[in-house]
């Protein structure tokens, strides 16, 4: 087995543009490139079958469904999936070099930051020479991960269903359901995506995304504060209870003349 993790680079055909980006953030580093699966393309791909999911969420399934089959395929211990929108640290090459292998307790570790605030464990654990965390709560993003054959596999399932976005089938969905071990956090992370550092940078999959998690958003808070008025609600009726048990007990040790 090679001990290197393989780095798979996930890029649509006609963004040549940042191909050549990733080119030069990944010089001197051996990479694969996996032509991302596109809209019009996911028949072919996937088959035909119904999902609340948008068509940029179903190809950037397909897209790192393709990534994984690609790693299966080879005679790696491990591999790092990257989207074509990603900066790195310099511990990323530091990472690639040092032949990191994952616990055999975790499914995947995540190298980049979203800046969105999560659960994590409060003690840190070191894999080979490198600190993380185990994470207890979502972390938005999928652009930048590391797992193992075994996490590959456990992650290929799950996103075949298409039931949810990339990120949410692996750092929600896989995570809550704790039946595949853990997903950990690099600390610090090494890569981060290029809309955070310009907010012209486009990206199709994040705002259609981000559409729906709006709308669903909004839907949950409405639950939530119904759920508040009625426990509200109930809360005010036995505190009324309470006051009228105690006004009967008063009356009975002293009664009234």
């Amino acid at each position: 087995m090679e001990s290197r993790p393989l780095v798979l680079l996930i890029n649509l055909e006609k963004r040549t543009d940042r191909l050549l980006k990733m080119e030069n953030r990944l010089s001197g580093i051996e990479y694969t490139r996996i032509e991302a699966v596109v809209a019009k393309d996911l028949s072919d791909e996937i088959g035909f079958f119904e999902s609340n999911l948008s068509g940029p969420e179903l190809a950037c399934n397909a897209s790192h469904i393709k990534a994984l089959k690609t790693f299966l395929k080879t005679n790696h211990e491990a591999c790092i999936v990257l989207e074509d929108d990603v900066l790195f640290s310099n511990d990323f090459k530091i990472i690639v070099n040092s032949g990191l292998v994952l616990p055999d307790n975790a499914y995947v570790m995540k190298l980049e930051t979203f800046k969105n605030k999560f659960w994590a464990s409060r003690y840190k654990l070191k894999v080979n020479k490198f600190k993380c965390v185990k994470m207890y709560s979502f972390h938005h993003g999928s652009a930048a991960y590391m797992t193992s054959r075994k996490g590959a596999n456990f992650i290929l399932n799950e996103l075949m269903k298409q039931s949810s976005p990339t990120d949410d089938v692996i750092f929600k969905d896989m995570l809550e359901r704790k039946e595949y071990g853990n997903a950990l956090q690099l600390l610090p992370a090494c890569c981060i995506q290029e809309n955070f550092d310009n907010q012209e940078t486009d990206s199709d999959i994040y705002r259609s995304r981000d559409s729906r998690r709006s709308s669903n958003s909004s839907t949950v808070l409405a639950k939530h504060l119904k759920i508040g008025r009625e426990l509200m609600r109930i809360l005010s009726y036995f505190f009324k209870l309470f006051r009228l048990q105690r006004r009967f007990r008063v009356e009975f040790k002293n009664p009234k003349p």
